[in-house]
């Protein structure tokens, strides 16, 4: 079972909700480049990529 990547992000940079992680654009990437990426899927990464820039 491939683990929820928002969710995750969510609790790394310790934001209540998961819409607060649009505000942490930067520190997303920065933790993108910390974790272990291949629990998840190239498509979820994507969409994540493409949710903090909007």
């Amino acid at each position: 079972m491939q683990k929820d990547i928002f969710e995750d992000i969510r609790q790394r940079l310790h934001c209540a909700y998961i819409s607060d992680i649009k505000n942490c654009g930067q520190r997303v990437l920065f933790e993108l480049d910390q974790m272990d990426l291949t629990k998840y899927s190239p498509k979820d990464i994507k969409e994540l990529k493409l949710y903090i820039k909007k």
